[in-house]
């Protein structure tokens, strides 16, 4: 892969707000910026994910309990766990476990910036 084609998908992702990405979220986000960014057809998921970490633009978190099991989550930027939470597949209760396990505080809306509208939402529907 070319260089300004790397520079391009690095750039973009120091753009993207802080969210929890799912394997399945970064291959729909290739594929709807692979024209703009001028990459490869071989440009796999893996290929992307790799180059992320390599330049600190994405972190990996694995999430496990024997309830639901291993999932793996790909962070930019920093994440609450309000949005980890909100990623497919996971539960608030989920990650207040895990927190928990790890002797965190437990997440609560008024600590996370910015979530109180989509948590409202939440609760309205």
């Amino acid at each position: 892969m070319k260089i300004s084609t790397q520079l391009a998908i690095i750039e973009d992702f120091s753009r993207v707000p802080p969210r929890a990405m799912t394997r399945r979220d970064l291959s729909e986000y290739l594929a709807a910026k692979r024209s703009s960014w001028a990459a490869p057809q071989s440009l796999g998921v893996d290929a992307l994910i790799n180059l992320l970490i390599e330049n600190d633009s994405l972190k990996v978190a694995e999430i496990s309990s024997d309830s639901y099991g291993r999932k793996v989550r790909y962070l930019v930027g920093k994440v609450s766990f309000l949005q980890l939470a909100s990623s497919r597949g996971l539960s608030e209760g989920s990650i207040q476990n895990q927190a928990q396990k790890f002797r965190l505080p437990p997440p609560t809306i008024s600590d996370v910036s910015g979530e109180r509208a989509m948590q409202q939402r939440r609760e309205q529907g």
